[in-house]
């Protein structure tokens, strides 16, 4: 990898509230570590659709409230974000646009 490969990761990392878990083991890694280095590999891949299926299982309340602090900064960017999420208080208090399908 190249210096700003690394770079990149790091500051990804440091996006989600990762900063120094640049050479952790993912393998060591809480569930809501885990779902934020997911979020940080989003934010490296830069894409315009966002497809993210259950991001808040095995996540603490400030995880969600941080991931979903991500989420609407990748919508004011104006990126499609699709989302699974079965927790209909969360879905009413965050998202907007939504379908519900039964």
């Amino acid at each position: 990898y190249t210096k700003e490969d690394r770079e990149s990761v790091s500051k990804a990392l440091l996006a989600v509230g990762l900063g120094g878990f640049e050479t952790r083991p993912i393998d060591t890694l809480s569930g809501g570590q885990l779902q934020r280095t997911l979020f940080a590999r989003v934010l490296l891949q830069d894409a315009d659709l966002i497809l993210l299926d259950e991001p808040f299982n095995a996540v603490d309340a400030k995880t969600v409230g941080d991931l979903i602090q991500l989420i609407k900064r990748w919508h004011g960017e104006e990126r499609t974000i699709m989302v699974v999420v079965h927790d209909l208080d969360l879905v009413r208090q965050n998202f907007p646009e939504t379908l519900l399908l039964a």
